[in-house]
């Protein structure tokens, strides 16, 4: 150490014969603390990302159970209303009193329908008047 004499106060300063070396270790040092506590963060972030795409798994997880469970529901529903509808014992029923179910009355009317198509055949577009059959007139 060497002592410095102002005009007031006296200041100690090391001397070092390699004092550029110390300050670039220094400097070193702090560079490699910082990229180290960088290196800390990115990892951090990285495990914060996974624990949230893990979360987000399991609540996808969780809504497809859900979905299932509600697409279970709708077809026990549909099982249950389509023998509530279509029973023997409610089909005997409406037989005996000459009445069908809806389900048959629209099955009736889609046959109707078709009936009805092919008995508007237009005979003249059938038999043109070029091929129409002569007849012959005995007097």
């Amino acid at each position: 150490m060497e002592t410095v004499s102002g005009e007031d106060d006296i200041i100690e300063v090391p001397l070092d014969e390699n004092s550029d070396i110390t300050q670039e270790n220094v400097q070193k040092e702090k560079e490699i603390q910082i990229k180290e506590i960088q290196k800390k963060e990115i990892q951090q972030e990285k495990v914060q990302m996974k624990e949230e795409m893990q979360k987000e798994e399991v609540q996808n997880e969780e809504m497809q159970k859900e979905i299932k469970k509600e697409e279970m529901q709708m077809k026990e529903v549909q099982k249950e209303y389509i023998e509530f509808t279509h029973s023997a014992e409610k089909c005997y029923y409406l037989n005996s009193l000459g009445l069908i179910t809806k389900s048959k009355f629209i099955e009736l009317q889609n046959r109707r329908v078709e009936r009805k198509r092919r008995s508007t055949a237009n005979p003249h577009f059938v038999y043109s008047m070029l091929e129409q059959p002569s007849v012959s007139n005995i007097c």
